[in-house]
């Protein structure tokens, strides 16, 4: 809009030295220079009105401009949540996309940036979307986030644990640490009483070595005994 008036301005201006010009030609000398003094005080009153015009122009352009850097450089700060199609990791890639990334996106973005956050599987599942984010999530949703999926995977890592040795601590640690990373990826969708259901817990038992199961089955009989 400001742009707009500074161009009337000039072109009013310049109307006005076209007519002011074939005007001094009718007059005498003296009343000629009157003429000349008083349109040249008009183009200088036109150059104080057109830099102030062009200062109020730079001025937002600057504002947007850092507006914009500002909230690139940020996101360039953040380091972007990747996934590749690990099922254990789409819960917490969902929540820090939707927390951490979408708030500093403008809408028109979203598209890119989930792209560019998507490795292998995960992105061929996206590809041929196009950019409807909509679209995108159902998808991955879909392939990635159904719950029972999620806990069928975390059992299978619990199944895939060798029965253990007395002694074998090492194997112990990763038992554990099993256990408590699948109950971990499933608190993250409010689903962490499966690692404590009836059959969940069966699996870890025949996983444990003699001399733990032993400690074990006296633990569980005393709560039993105090719960009569």
């Amino acid at each position: 809009m400001l742009e707009t008036a500074r161009t009337e301005l000039k072109r009013q201006l310049e109307e006005c030295k076209r007519v002011n010009g074939e005007y001094v030609l009718l007059l005498d000398a003296e009343t000629a220079g009157d003429e000349i003094a008083w349109f040249t005080s008009l183009q200088k009153i036109y150059s104080q009105i057109s830099k102030k015009i062009g200062d109020v122009i730079q001025r937002k352009s600057d504002t947007k401009g850092k507006a914009m850097r500002g909230s690139t450089m940020k996101l360039e700060r953040m380091k972007l949540p990747q996934f590749s199609g690990n099922i254990r990791d789409y819960p917490r890639f969902r929540s820090d996309f939707e927390k951490q990334i979408l708030p500093e996106l403008e809408s028109g973005k979203v598209a890119y940036v989930l792209k560019s956050c998507l490795e292998g599987e995960a992105f061929d599942a996206i590809y041929n979307l196009d950019d409807d984010v909509t679209k995108m999530w159902k998808r991955l949703d879909e392939k990635y986030g159904l719950p029972s999926k999620l806990v069928d995977v975390v059992v299978y890592d619990i199944k895939n644990i060798k029965h253990l040795q007395e002694g074998d601590d090492q194997s112990f640690l990763e038992l554990i640490n099993t256990v408590e990373k699948g109950y971990q990826y499933l608190a993250r969708i409010n689903m962490e009483s499966e690692v404590s259901n009836s059959g969940t817990v069966s699996l870890i038992e025949e996983r444990l070595p003699r001399d733990i199961k032993r400690e074990w089955s006296r633990e569980v009989n005393r709560s039993t005994s105090k719960v009569e």
